[in-house]
């Protein structure tokens, strides 16, 4: 699971003192946490939408011709949560979110050679053969291939591209935490 957390008291002492002395009420403090915390995951979504459309996604996640990865199931595990009295963590729990984080290079498919999988052959009219394998081609059709016998020939992943949206998102959120502060003092300090 990756979580960042941003400890809400380096946002809170840029503020003049007698604001601050305000914001110490706890129901207060809690209510401004949670509104933060709100503002910082749909900042981190929107900053992932915007990426997943420059692959090849709409701006809202859906599928588009030749696009393919991230959706809505991704984007609902994004979530916070207030930890101690004032952090406010974000996190996902999603299965292949550190790999999107991260990247990952391009690499030998090990696992989809006949020679080193058995579940990869079916019994034929002469014995052994190997499988054909339905693979999706992205334009809506579908192409057939029989997994290579041989280490050598094993098919190659293309690597994920490393995606910044997460610590861009927190970046651009806390340029607007002022913005967020100010609006939430106006709303319920008077």
């Amino acid at each position: 699971m990756a979580e960042r957390g941003i400890y809400s008291g380096a946002i809170i002492k840029h503020l003049d003192k007698a604001v601050r002395q305000k914001l110490e009420s706890p129901q207060l403090k809690q209510k401004l946490l949670r509104e933060l915390g709100r503002a910082l995951v749909d900042q981190v979504i929107y900053e992932g939408r915007k990426d997943l459309a420059r692959a090849g996604k709409s701006a809202r996640g859906k599928p588009v011709p030749n696009g393919g990865g991230l959706g809505e199931s991704f984007f609902r595990t994004v979530k916070y949560r207030i930890s101690g009295s004032s952090t406010i963590e974000i996190y996902s729990n999603w299965k292949w979110f550190e790999t999107l984080l991260k990247g990952m290079p391009k690499t030998k498919m090990t696992s989809l050679v006949a020679s080193r999988n058995p579940r990869l052959w079916r019994n034929g009219k002469n014995g052994k053969v190997r499988k054909t394998l339905p693979i999706k081609n992205g334009k809506g059709g579908v192409v057939f291939r029989v997994a290579p016998l041989n280490l050598e020939d094993a098919w190659v992943h293309p690597g994920i591209a490393k995606h910044t949206f997460w610590d861009r998102g927190v970046r651009k959120w806390k340029q607007n935490v002022p913005k967020l502060i100010s609006n939430f003092i106006e709303r319920n300090i008077k």
